[in-house]
């Protein structure tokens, strides 16, 4: 039963009521008189509580959903700024001597101590040999950091200087997760080239990308929850439902 049917049940129930208390004893005018008034008033009350709280219920949804879409705005645009950060890093690091012209000791300390100053949280490195396709520095858990390798042009005339490869890496179930941060995968990939624009290598970064997050009672940031183009869910409050299809779905409004 909805609110209009309800109010309508107690009207209902309330007209007898009055009647039967008119009617108990000899009619006169000025019973009759404040019958009418009880019989036009009383369903005006009625409709006018229905009618605010009505408006209440209404203004209290439009300020969660305003709410709602401030806190993904916020959050979207600090991911921004960390994919950002990620991308400008890698690409700094695909231009220095180490690994343009160095050798793999060279490299490897180059990448060592450039990472300690990165402003993202570092998971591993990878930097694979174009020639041979195989990782000559890994601090990763697995051969190759991304399961399809880019096909870089062999020529830096024939690439943009700010060629990359990103993606997200679903997170394995780790049980509950934090009620303070969030954290999306990302590995990034870009080529380096040798100062005669000759293709040599392929950097490879794993990073985590953090998210404030409170659930506290009138707090608007909220949990973060971040879907991909595809459908899969890469952040999730419920480690278990990382990875993921989300299917689209309207909550009917009562």
């Amino acid at each position: 039963m909805n609110h209009g049917q309800g109010w309508v049940a107690r009207l209902n129930q309330l007209v007898p009521l009055l009647f039967l208390i008119v009617h108990s004893r000899p009619a006169s005018f000025r019973r009759i008189l404040l019958f009418q008034i009880l019989l036009l008033s009383v369903p005006i009350l009625l409709i006018g509580q229905y009618i605010t709280l009505r408006k209440a219920r209404t203004s209290l949804l439009e300020t969660a959903r305003q709410n709602l879409i401030s806190s993904a705005m916020r959050k979207s645009d600090s991911l921004t700024l960390g994919l950002e950060s990620l991308q400008s890093s890698i690409l700094v690091l695909t231009q220095t001597t180490a690994l343009q012209t160095g050798t793999v000791a060279e490299a490897s300390s180059t990448l060592t101590s450039l990472s300690r100053s990165l402003p993202f949280q570092l998971d591993c490195v990878q930097l694979l040999a174009v020639e041979t396709n195989t990782a000559i520095i890994n601090t990763c858990n697995q051969p190759q950091l991304l399961k399809t390798a880019p096909d870089w042009p062999q020529s830096a005339a024939a690439n943009p200087a700010t060629d990359f490869h990103l993606t997200a890496v679903p997170t394995a179930n780790l049980g509950k997760a934090s009620d303070h941060e969030a954290h999306l995968t990302m590995a990034i990939a870009a080529p380096v080239y040798t100062p005669a624009g000759r293709l040599r290598y392929t950097l490879s970064l794993q990073a985590q990308l953090t998210q404030v997050q409170n659930a506290a009672p009138r707090s608007l940031v909220g949990y973060t929850v971040v879907i991909d183009d595809a459908g899969q869910i890469l952040v999730h409050p419920d480690s278990s439902q990382q990875g993921k299809i989300f299917v689209s779905y309207r909550m009917p409004i009562a």
